[in-house]
């Protein structure tokens, strides 16, 4: 990291202000030579003017100097916060790259911040979503994690695993030797076991929050699932609150599933709708009942949906048959054409599920169903935490190492469960940056950041 390189932060174009940011040793005296002043101390801000080569004023601006390693690269720092003319960027830029700068790689800022241990790669991940996030709950749970909010604790769980794996090594390659009390397996077997229930279970919680984070920044997936000719594609619609999908009283109108991005409070949803579920001859609707049980089992919620104008046939039995241990709402449809809307709620009271009585055709109850479904989609057992799949997929395979070697000792083979455990633990530590972490992956990752960054 010996090359001074340089880059605009800003958006280029016309604003308000433009950023530069020049990074290396040898920053301090290159911005010197740019002011024609000594750089200020450490985070003050000064006002200085930009020479060009020619020693002429091409700009007023303000400095700020961040010293080794106090900076966003752990190393000398400099920016220049100018008026918000491309030109003058350009011209200071091209005044710096002369001096013996280079253009900056993207996404390399942050790249050195990672190689100089100012970041984890789980933080420069997080940061990611911070800026290409879509919502303000993921951003939320990834800016946590960009702070490094959970870096002691995954920290934790490293060193727990390594300890482990250290005794357990030891135990199984110099018996004669271990004198730890709380370690060993023979007559220690019992500890061991408690260590690995235990490093299993923050795994599993870790695991179980980055999944809620993962939901929030891609969407929950929401499928309405029911009888033909129930009202889910007209409750699709009010839902969303503009024509998504095709309306007709004709049951099995929807063959292929209809599927529409949302805001559902601030937490983005993908709506589903699916092809009613019945019994059919008809080839390509069997094909759409096929896919819709096929979504119905991937949802992060599912709701049923039935009309409340009419008894329950039997397609509405076979759906709740289908799907009713995964049911977590029921939507009574058509209540508009009801008389009595309690009583045609109370006979769906027993299946167990919250009921909500709507009417897609006034909408009214729709504001009910949309507080429902925010409530569970907010009822999380763990806060959520935003990590990549990479992480994710780390976690994974952690838990399934350490699963395995708990089997094993449980089964006396303390020598095949070291292996296990040391496996377990270069998986977190790769989440750390302190495994082998290949050139691509770090290439992919910071080819997807913007050049100032």
């Amino acid at each position: 990291m010996s090359d001074i390189i340089v880059a605009l932060s800003t958006p280029p174009g016309v604003g308000a202000i433009h950023v530069i940011r020049l990074s290396g040793r040898g920053s301090f005296l290159l911005a010197e030579k740019v002011i024609n002043k000594k750089i200020p101390p450490h985070g003050v801000m000064r006002l200085a003017n930009i020479y060009d080569d020619e020693g002429d004023i091409i700009d007023k601006a303000l400095i700020v100097a961040f010293y080794s390693p106090r900076s966003y690269t752990g190393e000398d720092m400099v920016e220049f916060h100018i008026h918000g003319n491309p030109v003058i960027a350009s011209a200071l830029i091209s005044r710096l790259i002369s001096m013996g700068a280079r253009l900056a790689e993207p996404g390399e800022f942050t790249k050195r911040a990672l190689l100089s241990g100012k970041m984890s790669l789980s933080q420069v991940e997080a940061l990611h979503e911070v800026i290409y996030g879509k919502n303000i709950e993921s951003i939320k749970a990834a800016t946590r994690s960009a702070a490094g909010e959970y870096e002691r604790e995954i920290k934790a769980i490293y060193d727990d695993i390594l300890s482990l794996a250290s005794a357990m090594r030891a135990d199984v390659d110099y018996p004669e030797d271990v004198e730890l009390e709380e370690y060993g397996f023979d007559d220690r077997k019992k500890q061991f076991l408690e260590i690995m229930d235990d490093i299993l279970e923050k795994l599993t919680i870790l695991y179980k929050r980055i999944e809620i984070g993962q939901k929030l920044a891609r969407g929950y997936k929401i499928v309405l699932v029911g009888a033909p000719n129930v009202g889910k594609s007209s409750l699709l619609n009010a839902l969303l609150g503009y024509e998504r999908a095709i309306v007709s009283d004709i049951p099995g109108t929807t063959r292929d599933f209809v599927e529409a991005m949302h805001m559902i409070g601030h937490v983005p949803v993908s709506l589903v709708d699916v092809a009613g579920i019945r019994q059919t001859v008809d080839k390509v609707e069997k094909i759409g009942v096929d896919k819709a049980k096929q979504l119905a089992k991937e949802a992060d919620l599912l709701i049923w949906v039935v009309d409340g104008s009419k008894a329950l046939a039997e397609d509405d039995l076979r759906v709740w048959h289908e799907f009713g241990e995964n049911i977590r709402l029921i939507a009574v449809n058509k209540i508009d054409m009801v008389n009595d809307v309690e009583k045609a709620l109370l006979q769906f009271k027993e299946y167990g599920p919250p009921v909500i009585g709507v009417s897609a055709k006034t909408g009214k109850g729709i504001d009910e169903l949309v507080n429902s479904i925010s409530d569970i989609l907010g009822q999380h057992e763990h806060s959520p935490l935003y990590m990549s799949g990479r992480v994710m997929s780390h976690v994974h395979e952690a838990l399934q190492y350490m699963e395995e070697a708990r089997n094993l000792v449980e089964t006396n083979m303390p020598e095949i469960a070291s292996i296990d455990i040391e496996r377990a633990a270069r998986h977190v530590g790769a989440i750390l940056g302190r495994a082998d972490v290949s050139e691509d992956v770090l290439d992919k990752l910071f080819s997807t950041f913007c050049v100032g960054k």
